[in-house]
């Protein structure tokens, strides 16, 4: 093996050596973010389970009397 030869084969390494150094980086940071994803996933549900057991026995006419009059929606906009 010459020399030109050698260089060519450490270059390849090194190359290989740093792919695996940013793969390894990049599967840490997903690992990361779906775990704050999950964590926030859980987060809504336990929120939208408290807003709807306190909304429990509500009918939307309730809703409706409760909104003023100024603040209701017209359906044609």
């Amino acid at each position: 093996m010459n020399s030109l030869q050698l260089k060519f084969v450490i270059f390849i390494a090194v190359v290989f050596i740093i792919t695996l150094i940013f793969a390894f980086l990049i599967f840490r940071q997903f690992n990361k973010v779906g775990k704050n994803a999950l964590d926030a996933k859980q987060r809504q549900e336990e929120y939208q389970a408290e807003l709807d057991s306190q909304n429990e026995g509500y009918s939307e006419q309730d809703f409706q009397k409760i909104i003023p009059n100024d603040q209701k929606q017209d359906p044609n906009d």
